[in-house]
């Protein structure tokens, strides 16, 4: 679908993406991972799944193609929070609300924290290819967040708000390799879009110190 979409359109839908989540460019560590979830983004969430509709408007389209695209515009987007529950497993929302993926995924042993979209096919409730998994040393930091977030300000911002932020904050911690996650991830850097920095830095403060 992204491979077909029109260009001018995916363009626009990248420029949204780096504007929300931070920019990143071929030959970075992390461009196959940030690359996947932007085709998830432009797919499902850019302009309302406006691509994936689309798609699944063509004459060309089979109607097994045409029932997916559709599913893929009414993803539900989030960070979620993985249990595994014997063969199944399921996965809980910023908000609480909580999904069972019935189809074995080698990218989940329980306890991930994840950003990205539920899609429901005919074979039950899939994750959509384009996961950004936050790291095991960032968990207990995301959780404080989170925390914060729910005690300070639980409805300042949406559930794609505060991934996005999330996302800017795992950014910045693939840059700082030598920062702990509890450095970068930090419930004042929610409404930081400045990820070439570290999240505590105050490029104004700097810039007015005396020499």
């Amino acid at each position: 679908m992204a491979r077909e979409a029109d260009a001018s359109a995916v363009a626009q839908a990248r420029v949204e993406f780096e504007a929300r989540c931070g920019p990143f460019a071929a030959g970075e560590a992390w461009y196959e991972e940030r690359i996947s979830a932007f085709f998830d983004f432009a797919l499902a969430s850019f302009e309302g799944g406006t691509l994936a509709r689309a798609f699944a408007a063509r004459p060309d389209v089979s109607s097994e193609d045409r029932t997916l695209a559709l599913a893929i515009a009414r993803a539900e987007r989030s960070l979620f929070r993985v249990e595994r529950l014997g063969d199944d497993l399921s996965c809980e929302s910023l908000f609480g609300a909580r999904y069972r993926i019935a189809r074995q995924d080698a990218r989940f042993r329980g306890g991930e924290r994840f950003d990205g979209r539920i899609v429901s096919t005919e074979g039950g409730l899939e994750v959509m290819p384009g996961a950004v998994f936050h790291p095991d040393e960032a968990h207990e930091a995301i959780d404080q967040v989170l925390a914060e977030v729910s005690s300070k300000s639980p409805h300042a911002r949406t559930q794609h708000d505060l991934a996005d932020a999330l996302l800017r904050m795992k950014m910045r911690f693939d840059r700082f390799t030598s920062m702990s996650a509890r450095h970068v991830y930090r419930y004042d850097a929610i409404d930081r879009t400045e990820i070439l920095a570290a999240s505590w830095a105050r490029p104004e403060g700097r810039a007015a110190r005396p020499r």
